[in-house]
């Protein structure tokens, strides 16, 4: 990112906030600038002008800035990868958005939208993902976010030549998830009572208990899923684990 507006002083060219005059500019990973630049930027906000490479001039820019990051903000200030003033500055209106794996109920949505994208990209007319592969989206933790959901949906889309994405489409991580210890075998003459049972405790355990990734993972909504922990005794387990140690020396 420049603050400047040309690369020279006889060849004009626009910098990005005389472009962006009247608009947005975006800064992703606010937190990898470089330490030289942020004075720079910093005077830009607070002045909204700015100064060509060999230009004596000022020049009025009114430009809304947005900056993003995917790494905890109070690390790059106590290593002093962010200034303290700039990020004071930018810091006027914070949203702060969850990992994907705590908001796995928008995965759906984030996948038909990728396909379409990277179909329209690629010329291809992949008609979404299957069941399985769907499945094995839900139970991957994806540390990469959102970036890794499409790098994964790009890769199958350039390999597959039509109808849905299966799960040899998908990259390795992603076939072992679904092929792990975490299965069970469903053995001919078991109930569905006691099926029900064990793969709801497995799932809530692969999920460290956490009901709303629990339910989305089994393809219920929370209210069914506690009817479900309700009917199959993990409720009152729940309490009487929670009495036992109120009690205990």
């Amino acid at each position: 990112m420049s603050c400047s507006g040309t690369t020279s002083a006889s060849a004009r060219r626009l910098g990005i906030f005389e472009q962006a005059n009247g608009g947005t500019v975006f800064l992703d990973e606010i937190t990898e600038m470089k330490p030289e630049l942020q004075p720079k930027l910093l005077r830009v906000l607070e002045d909204h002008k700015i100064r060509r490479v060999g230009g004596e001039e000022s020049i009025q820019v009114n430009v809304r800035v947005i900056a993003a990051t995917n790494r905890p903000l109070h690390e790059a200030l106590e290593s002093r990868k962010l200034r303290e003033d700039l990020y004071y500055r930018l810091n006027v209106f914070k949203i702060t958005i969850p990992p994907l794996r705590e908001r796995l109920e928008d995965l759906d949505l984030l996948v038909a939208h990728f396909v379409e994208e990277l179909n329209e990209e690629h010329g291809k007319d992949i008609d979404g993902l299957d069941a399985e592969s769907l499945a094995a989206f839900r139970a991957y933790d994806w540390p990469g976010n959102v970036r890794e959901l499409r790098n994964a949906i790009e890769r199958a889309v350039v390999t597959r030549e039509q109808g849905r994405i299966a799960l040899h489409d998908l990259p390795e991580e992603f076939y072992e998830v679904r092929h792990s210890e975490d299965q069970f075998v469903v053995r001919v003459g078991s109930t569905l009572e006691a099926v029900e049972h064990e793969l709801i405790r497995r799932t809530l355990e692969a999920t460290g208990n956490n009901r709303s990734r629990a339910a989305d993972m089994l393809g219920v909504s929370r209210r069914s899923l506690y009817v479900m922990l309700h009917k199959n005794g993990f409720e009152a387990k729940a309490k009487r684990a929670r009495g036992s140690k109120a009690f205990s020396p």
